[in-house]
């Protein structure tokens, strides 16, 4: 195939999660609490009406933006939903870049910005992070500034390091911008900090949200973007036809009725973190735990076998190549207080042997 292949993807490697066994499962930021009990008899309900699997979906998703614009005081126009953020992304990517058009964006980060617009013909220009993986606003604007690209990502909080500007910080970049900037809050939920108040004021603010991290429903793959409707009016002309299944839009319907519910398990999370991450300071191996605004803690390790370690005992985290930025870098979900306890006990006795620092 590689005659037919385009020749800026022959060494393309696209995006892959390998399926691996295992008992805890820490690598990905989904949320590990059991739904609310209500969902199950929801979920029921609806497999017994008879058009929920021989109709399309609704395309528009009508009700569940409904509900999103009501949650987030804005109106239904503001909305669009998508199969996870990343199929929003892709809208966003494809509507505005033409071939070599430059996108900013932070590194490391979410790693579907860099992908999407390489498929998509862009150019990817990438601000790093500082040395405590912290943004370098200055480096950023002034990158914005001097490339004069036609689209900027800012994720914050950030993945895979959780470090997170404040709303002052996020307008100042807003106000660089003389393009469209996509503002990605799939962990604002853990900070309460979010500029979708804002959509009205900067007609070039997209703001992308998930329901896969504090809502739970990461295997039904459900993201939207809230700007205003001009904005919306424009993405919509790449996002592909019924393209959220309708299982999808009853299970996100249904949990942001139950919002509550959620952000108190949003809480709990929040307070294993931080118990979770002063453990880690503990112990010899670890060099660093960088701050978090997420449900995720990125650490630094002396001694990388600590990942294989963890996988024999069926323990999945996050590890990445060893060589770049992240080299020796291990990123850990906040689990249940049961897992986290778990995964401490192995860690522990990795230290007490380990040579470490």
């Amino acid at each position: 195939m590689n005659k037919y292949i385009r020749k800026d993807l022959e060494n393309f490697r696209p995006y892959h999660a390998p399926l691996k066994p295992y008992e805890i499962k820490v690598d990905a930021n989904e949320n590990p609490f059991p739904h609310h009990e209500a969902l199950k008899e929801a979920i029921g309900q609806w497999t017994k009406e008879k058009d929920n699997f021989t109709r399309y979906p609704d395309t528009d998703a009508h009700a569940l933006r409904a509900k999103i614009s009501e949650h987030y005081n804005v109106s239904k126009d503001n909305v669009m939903c998508g199969v996870g953020s990343d199929q929003v992304i892709e809208c966003i990517i494809k509507v505005f870049i033409e071939p070599l058009d430059k996108v900013v964006m932070p590194t490391p980060t979410f790693s579907m910005y860099k992908l999407s617009t390489i498929v998509n013909h862009g150019q990817v220009i990438e601000v790093p992070l500082d040395d405590e993986f912290e943004y370098d606003l200055d480096l950023f604007i002034r990158t914005i500034k001097e490339e004069q690209p036609k689209l900027v990502f800012l994720c914050t909080p950030n993945n895979p390091t959780g470090c997170i500007l404040n709303k002052e910080q996020i307008v100042e970049v807003i106000k660089a911008c003389n393009c469209p900037i996509v503002v990605d809050e799939a962990y604002a939920e853990f900070t309460g900090i979010s500029v979708v108040d804002m959509i009205d004021e900067y007609d070039n603010l997209i703001v992308v949200r998930t329901f896969s991290k504090s809502y739970g429903l990461a295997g039904l793959r459900t993201g939207y973007a809230i700007a205003n409707k001009e904005m919306i009016d424009t993405l919509n002309v790449t996002k592909p036809p019924y393209n959220l299944s309708s299982f999808s839009q009853m299970a996100s319907l249904f949990v942001l009725k139950h919002h509550s519910f959620y952000m108190e398990q949003v809480e709990l999370l929040k307070k294993q973190r931080a118990y979770l991450a002063e453990q880690l300071k503990t112990l010899n191996f670890v060099e660093k735990v960088y701050n978090s605004g997420t449900n995720f803690l990125l650490i630094r390790v002396s001694d990388y076998t600590i990942v294989n370690l963890l996988e024999a005992n069926k323990i999945l985290v996050r590890d990445y190549p060893p060589t770049g930025d992240l080299a020796n870098c291990i990123r850990i979900t906040i689990g249940t207080e049961k897992e986290n306890q778990k995964l401490l006990q192995i860690l522990y006795k990795f230290g007490s042997t380990s040579n470490g620092k």
